[in-house]
C-alpha cells in the first residue's frame, strides 16, 4: 500500500492506495505532493480488484440500494448515513440510461448531525466522515479507464466536499492570473472555459476546470489547482487575489454585460460548485456564505466573447 500527501487549498490529504497506482498519481498531482507528516484528512482508496462490488451495476438505482447499503456497512466504519445522491436515469424503449450530470437524492437513514458525505459516481463510491476526518473510496472504473483515473476523481471529490471546513471551495470554473489579477470564468459545459484559458501562457493558468478559492480575513484568493482537463504548469505560482468573476457567453463580439447579484448567486450555487449537492449541511452553509461574500464584494459580469477573444488584451484595457 502506497502513501502520498497531497496539498490543495491549504488542506492536506494523506492518500493510501495500491502501489500500482502510485506512479500515475505522482504524475497527476506533480507540484502538489507534500512531505510525510500531519494530514487534515486520511483517504483510503480500495482498487476495483478488492472492492467486492459484484452484485450491483456501476450506475445503481433505488432497487440496488439495499445491496449498496450492506457493502457500505461491511467496508466502512461509518454509521448514520442520511442519503445518497444517485445518477438520475431516463427510460427509453424499456431501458434506463443515466442522465449526464444529473443526480437525485435517495434517503437512507435519518441523521441529525450531518457528519457524513457520500458520493456515488460512475467510477467510484466515496464515503467521508467529517468528524473523524477519514474517508474511504471504492474504485470500480474497469479495465478501460484504470483505477488511477477513478482514484484522481475520488481525491477531487473529497476535496470538493471538505474544503469549506478550511475556508475554501472548488468551483467548476477556469482561473487565470493576469499580472496579479485573478479572474474566474464560469459557464456550462462546452461554453469554452478550457478553450479560453488556453489562450494565456501556461504559467498564468491556475485551472481550466476545478478552480480553488480561499476566503480569509476579507480577501478571496485563487490558488493553484491540479483539477484540470489538461495538465497545467502551476507548481511555482503563488496565490492570486480574485479580482473578477465572469459568466461566459459565446457571441460574435467581445463585451461585458451586467448581471444581477441574485441571479449570479443562484447560478453559481446550482451550476458552478463542484460536489455542492453532496456536501453535508454545515459545509453547504459555509459555501453559501463564501459565494455570498464574493458576489457582494467582487466585480461580476457576463462576458460575451467571440471566437478570436484574447483574454490578456481584453482585460489589460480594463
Amino acid at each position: 500500500m502506497g502513501c502520498r500527501h497531497i496539498k490543495v487549498g491549504g488542506a492536506v490529504v494523506e492518500v493510501r492506495i495500491d502501489d500500482s497506482c502510485v506512479s500515475e498519481l505522482d504524475r497527476v498531482f506533480d507540484g502538489f505532493l507534500g512531505e510525510t507528516g500531519n494530514a487534515d484528512y486520511r483517504l483510503f482508496l480500495h482498487p476495483s480488484t478488492h472492492a467486492h462490488t459484484t452484485g450491483f451495476s456501476l450506475m445503481p438505482d433505488r432497487h440496488e440500494m439495499v445491496k449498496i447499503r450492506k457493502i457500505l456497512e461491511r467496508r466502512f466504519p461509518f454509521t448514520g448515513l442520511a442519503s445518497v445522491a444517485l445518477p438520475k436515469k431516463r427510460r427509453e424503449g424499456g431501458t434506463s440510461t443515466p442522465v449526464a450530470g444529473a443526480f437525485e437524492r435517495v434517503s437512507l437513514k435519518a441523521m441529525e448531525d450531518g457528519s457524513m458525505s457520500l458520493v456515488v459516481a460512475p467510477s467510484f463510491m466515496l464515503a467521508v466522515d467529517h468528524e473523524r476526518k477519514t474517508a474511504d473510496a471504492l474504485l470500480y472504473a474497469g479495465e478501460s479507464e484504470g483505477d488511477h483515473a477513478a482514484a484522481a476523481l475520488a481525491i477531487q471529490a473529497l476535496y470538493g466536499v471538505m474544503l469549506p471546513e478550511y475556508g475554501a471551495m472548488m468551483l467548476h470554473a477556469a482561473a487565470i492570473d493576469l499580472e496579479g489579477r485573478g479572474i474566474l470564468f464560469v459557464g456550462g459545459a462546452d461554453v469554452g472555459k478550457t478553450t479560453l484559458s488556453s489562450r494565456v501562457s501556461r504559467d498564468r493558468l491556475l485551472s481550466d476546470d476545478g478552480a480553488v478559492c480561499i476566503c480569509h480575513n476579507g480577501t478571496v484568493s485563487i490558488v493553484p489547482s491540479p483539477f484540470s482537463q489538461t495538465p497545467v504548469g502551476v507548481a511555482r505560482l503563488e496565490d492570486t487575489r480574485l479580482s473578477s468573476l465572469m459568466f461566459l457567453i459565446q457571441d460574435e463580439t467581445d463585451y461585458l454585460e451586467s448581471i444581477r447579484p441574485g441571479e449570479a448567486m443562484v447560478s453559481v450555487l446550482y451550476n458552478h460548485i463542484h460536489f455542492f449537492r453532496f456536501m453535508n449541511p454545515q459545509n453547504a452553509r459555509l459555501t453559501f456564505q463564501m459565494i455570498e461574500y464574493i458576489i457582494n464584494n467582487i466585480p461580476i459580469a457576463r462576458l460575451h466573447f467571440s471566437r478570436d477573444f484574447d483574454p490578456t488584451a481584453f482585460f489589460s484595457e480594463r
